[in-house]
């Protein structure tokens, strides 16, 4: 007996043949490899198609530290639409993206583009630097201006006593909190620490002081100021004329 796999025969020794006279297990076998040539697939056999890779797979490729920067950025700016700050007694309140906290936005959208690109496999390289950590690099200062928005309450200290943190803005300084610890896993997974940030940042502005020389145009060099002209000595004063008296007394 044969169970059928969508429609088809498995088993390729089954007995009987089809309209043509051709055996059962020649057509299943001509079967299969149209349908995964064409890439349909067949149950068991593990593929969906030749060549194709799924998103979740492109997902995987990342790193564990990575993969949380990327869950953790992408619920911040879901939180960051929420009201951070309500009024007490009133229905207003405000988001993330206020004062400071529009750049805080900026630098999410920054971490997800970046990250994306990367799923993506597009290779970009900024002066050299990992990949690991410009994403630290942004990380740092998303947690940065996070707390700053944290603190600051709209109207300053004096909207202190009928201003209020809701539960929102906890949850959005963990979640800051959250990508930085996966961007510092990601520098661990690649073998980076905080002496490689400090040795890359030293080389780069010994770098850019030593381009800024080059480029620097030297100044020409003074002409040398003319030569003093020689003293001439004085002419000798003319000799004196004999007086009237010295004549009459020779004549």
């Amino acid at each position: 007996a044969w169970e059928p796999v969508n429609g088809l025969p498995r088993n390729d020794a089954t007995s009987g043949s089809d309209e043509t006279g051709r055996p059962w297990g020649e057509e299943s076998r001509r079967i299969r490899r149209m349908f995964l040539t064409s890439g349909t697939g067949f149950r068991g056999s593990g593929q969906i198609g030749k060549g194709k890779v799924r998103k979740m797979d492109k997902l995987r490729t990342l790193s564990k530290g990575a993969q949380i920067t990327l869950g953790a950025a992408g619920l911040l700016f879901i939180d960051s639409f929420f009201s951070w700050y309500t009024v007490k007694h009133t229905s207003y309140g405000e988001n993330m993206w206020h004062g400071l906290g529009f750049l805080a936005g900026l630098l999410v959208i920054a971490i997800l583009v970046w990250i994306g690109l990367r799923v993506a496999g597009v290779n970009v390289e900024l002066g050299g630097i990992s990949n690991s950590m410009i994403t630290a690099g942004l990380a740092v200062l998303l947690l940065l201006f996070v707390i700053i928005r944290v603190l600051s309450k709209p109207g300053g200290g004096f909207a202190d006593s009928f201003v209020s943190r809701t539960i929102w803005t906890w949850i959005g300084l963990l979640l800051a909190i959250a990508v930085v610890a996966g961007a510092w896993m990601s520098m661990q997974a690649a073998g980076e620490s905080l002496s490689d940030v400090r040795d890359k940042v030293s080389s780069m502005t010994s770098s850019v002081g030593s381009t800024s020389e080059a480029s620097t145009p030297t100044p020409p060099a003074s002409p040398e100021p003319p030569a003093a002209p020689e003293a001439h000595a004085a002419p000798a004063p003319p000799a004196d004329e004999p007086s009237g008296g010295e004549h009459s007394g020779h004549s």
